[in-house]
């Protein structure tokens, strides 16, 4: 079973995703900001820059950047790649809902195969 999504469709490079915060057991805070860098819709890809930055009692304590590639298949593309490297019975699902064909884009993609 693979859990699919479709990217966002916000294709403006140099511009900044938000901010996302992630608090930790011990006090301190991660976060993490993409902006991305290129992207190409007919290429289905796109690349973006994330900073992460540590917290603790308001100091930076440390900042990591990270290159972050990401490429996309459609809903049925990626059928027929499970299909040609010899899986069979592919089911599509949505929102983790078995055989409820996707309807959209926003929708989570739930794929189970057999491989014989």
């Amino acid at each position: 079973m693979l859990d699919l999504f479709l990217p966002d469709t916000n294709f403006e490079c140099g511009q900044f995703g938000g901010t996302s915060t992630f608090a930790l057991p011990n006090g301190d805070i991660i976060t993490m900001e993409g902006k991305l860098l290129e992207a190409d819709l007919y290429k289905q890809y796109k690349v973006s820059l994330i900073k992460y930055e540590k917290w603790r009692n308001g100091a930076l304590l440390q900042t990591e950047l990270q290159r972050f590639a990401l490429r996309w298949y459609g809903v049925e593309e990626f059928k027929l790649v499970l299909e040609s490297i010899g899986f069979s019975d592919v089911v599509v699902s949505a929102d983790f809902e078995y055989g409820k064909a996707p309807a959209n884009g926003k929708q989570k993609f739930v794929y189970e195969a057999v491989r014989k």
